[in-house]
C-alpha cells in the first residue's frame, strides 16, 4: 500500500513538472497590435543566459518575412537575420507562391517588432552565419508583464502562437529544441494560427492542461539518450554528463529505451 501511495506521489509531481502557465502578452507597433500566448515559466529564459554568452543590442531595419528580418547590431553591423529554430510559410521566395498563412506570419512580425528602435537583444548558437551569409539568431523583444519589463524570445513567441513551425532539422540548443517542440504541439493542440481552420487571428489564452500536450506527437518531442544506457532523458538530466544524443521520443520508444525515473521525461 505504501509503495502504491509513493508511486502516485511521484507520478503527480511528474505531471506538475510538465504543466506550464499560459499568459497573455500584448504588443503594439505603428502596424497594429496583437494579443499573444506565452508561458510564464519562459519569461526567465533571457535571465538564464550565460554571462559569457554574446548578447548584442540591435534594431530592426526592414521586414522580410515571418522568419527573416534585417537588423543593425552594435549600432554598426547590418545583417539579414534568419531566426533560429523556426520555419514560417513562404511569402518572398523567388520560385514559390505565397503559402497559406504566410502573410499572417509576416504581419505578426510587424505588430510585435517596431522598425528603428534600439530595443532588441540578439543571442546566438554554435554558428553565427549560415551558408547564405545570413546571421542566425534568437531575437529577444521587451514587453511588460505584471509591472515588470521582460524579454521574450520572438522565435518561441511565433511558434507557440502558430505563426511558424519548430524547425528541428538542424540541431541547436538542447533546451530550446525541447521548448520549441512543446510550443508547436501546444499551438496545434489549441488550433492556433496556421494550425486552425479559419486563418483568423490568434484567440485568447486557453487554459489547456499542458501536461496532456506533451503526449500529442511523439515524433516532434526531443529526448536524449547516452551511448551505453537504455533510458531516455530530459536535456538537463545529470546522467547525460558523459554523453548526450538527441533523439525523438517516437524513435526512443521504438528502440526500446524507457524513461529515466530521475528526470521524468515525456512518456
Amino acid at each position: 500500500m505504501k509503495r502504491i501511495i509513493l508511486l502516485s506521489i511521484i507520478v503527480f509531481i511528474g505531471l506538475l513538472s510538465f504543466s506550464l502557465n499560459p499568459i497573455e502578452l500584448i504588443f503594439e507597433t505603428e502596424n497594429g497590435s496583437v494579443t499573444c500566448v506565452y508561458f510564464e515559466e519562459h519569461l526567465n529564459l533571457f535571465g538564464q543566459l550565460d554571462p559569457d554568452e554574446d548578447i548584442h543590442p540591435a534594431r530592426l531595419n526592414k521586414y522580410i518575412d515571418g522568419d527573416t528580418i534585417h537588423i543593425t547590431r552594435l549600432d554598426i553591423i547590418g545583417d539579414t537575420t534568419r531566426l533560429l529554430g523556426i520555419d514560417t510559410p513562404e511569402t518572398v521566395h523567388p520560385s514559390k507562391p505565397v503559402e497559406h498563412f504566410g502573410k499572417e506570419a509576416s504581419d505578426f512580425v510587424k505588430k510585435v517588432i517596431p522598425i528603428g528602435e534600439n530595443i532588441l537583444m540578439l543571442t546566438y548558437d554554435w554558428d553565427k552565419y549560415d551558408k547564405y551569409n545570413r546571421l542566425l539568431a534568437y531575437v529577444w523583444v521587451p514587453t511588460e508583464h505584471n509591472g515588470n519589463t521582460e524579454y521574450v524570445m520572438f522565435n518561441l513567441l511565433s511558434i507557440v502562437n502558430g505563426y511558424g513551425r519548430a524547425y528541428l532539422v538542424y540541431p541547436f540548443k538542447d533546451e530550446y529544441m525541447e521548448i520549441f517542440s512543446f510550443a508547436q504541439t501546444y499551438a496545434r493542440e489549441n488550433n492556433l494560427g496556421l494550425w486552425g481552420n479559419t486563418g483568423e487571428d490568434v484567440p485568447h489564452v486557453q487554459k489547456t492542461d499542458t501536461s496532456s500536450v506533451m503526449n500529442d506527437d511523439d515524433s516532434k518531442i526531443i529526448v536524449y539518450i547516452t551511448k551505453t544506457g537504455k533510458k531516455y532523458h530530459r536535456s538537463t538530466c545529470r546522467y547525460l554528463s558523459k554523453s548526450k544524443i538527441a533523439i525523438t521520443l517516437e524513435n526512443a520508444k521504438k528502440s526500446g529505451y524507457t524513461p529515466c525515473s530521475i528526470c521524468n521525461p515525456p512518456r
